[in-house]
């Protein structure tokens, strides 16, 4: 399977702060129950698509946040 990234740095930054509110959220007791459970399904989800530069979800809507620095002239 060919996974292309499509990711950009901020867009890793903003997602591991996501993941980083949930874990402080659960650990303060704003989470519990099902709602813990479902918001640590979408933490995986996020740390899966930090890690490896891809989010599904992106591909299927042909977005991006990733910029190519390969081939610049001037």
């Amino acid at each position: 399977m060919n996974f292309v990234k499509n990711v950009g740095f901020v867009d890793q930054v903003v997602r591991a702060m996501l993941v980083i509110d949930v874990v402080a959220a659960y650990l303060m007791g704003f989470l519990a129950g099902f709602g813990a459970f479902l918001a640590a399904i979408a933490a995986v989800t996020l740390v899966g698509s930090c890690l490896t530069a891809h989010c599904p979800l992106y591909m299927i809507l042909g977005y991006t946040t990733r910029q190519e620095y390969g081939d610049r002239r001037q």
